[in-house]
């Protein structure tokens, strides 16, 4: 029986996520990258494959609770097991706050802040059934190239609410 760790990357058709894929192959683990353009994922697959043939891509959108709890299902179908949620998904609108539209904020709080916590939920019942399992989680805002996290006053408080959610499910369970 194939007992390989999978790691389950959301935003891992570019950007920090693919780099993430790149690390996680390179150290003998199974990639599932997710992304929402079909293309793009299928091109980071063909990139990744360079690294271990042990990737694939899964279309979903994190979104919504929903979009959420299918990606964690089409990787479970697929035949992936999940010890590792990397929650890399993220947007950014280079805008002054005066140009931001109410939609643009939508936007970003609903895939940086209600993606990230519904994927975790949507992939805790997972990672419990795996000793050692782990969740990552980049919240993050930048320009450039290296990791830079900068999170506005209003991201900070939706934080540390997922922070003590995630720990009130897992904590006694060393994921």
């Amino acid at each position: 029986m194939d007992v390989k760790k999978t790691v389950l990357i959301t935003g891992g058709t570019s950007g920090i996520g693919l780099a993430a894929a790149e690390i996680f192959l390179e150290n003998g683990w199974r990639a599932v990258i997710v992304g929402r353009d079909v293309g793009r994922g299928n091109c980071a697959v063909r990139m990744l494959k360079k690294h271990s043939e042990d990737v694939m891509f899964v279309s979903g959108d994190v979104r919504t609770c929903d979009g959420c709890k299918d990606i964690v299902e089409k990787a479970i179908s697929a035949g992936s097991r999940i010890d590792c949620l990397v929650s890399s998904a993220g947007i950014y609108f280079e805008k002054g706050i005066m140009e931001m539209s109410e939609s643009d904020y939508d936007d970003i709080m609903s895939v940086n802040v209600r993606g990230t916590y519904f994927m975790a939920q949507a992939a805790i019942p997972e990672l419990r059934r795996h000793q050692g399992a782990s969740l990552i989680s980049l919240l993050m805002q930048g320009f450039m190239a290296i990791i830079y996290v900068r999170l506005t006053v209003h991201q900070r408080g939706q934080w540390c609410f997922l922070r003590r959610h995630l720990h009130l499910s897992l904590h006694h369970r060393y994921v």
